[in-house]
């Protein structure tokens, strides 16, 4: 049966149970597991990408503390 899912799609799912910090060899026995092949130079850019995203989002977050927490003089 063939999966209507992106390799992508998987790949993230890998990596929010595994967390960013999954190697290429972990997140390939995941999704071994589930039945799902993707390749190893999609895996890598699909980690890039996420770890990418989060540090983005993490950026953004950051700024919208130091500004509530700016005291005016």
């Amino acid at each position: 049966m063939r999966s209507e899912r992106s390799g992508a799609a998987w790949v993230r799912d890998a990596l929010a149970d595994l967390g960013l910090r999954a190697t290429v060899s972990e997140i390939t026995d995941w999704l071994d597991a589930h039945g799902v092949y993707v390749s190893e130079d999609a895996i890598r850019s699909e980690i890039k990408r996420e770890r990418a995203r989060q540090a983005r989002a993490a950026e953004g977050a950051g700024a919208n503390v130091v500004s509530l927490t700016t005291r005016r003089a």
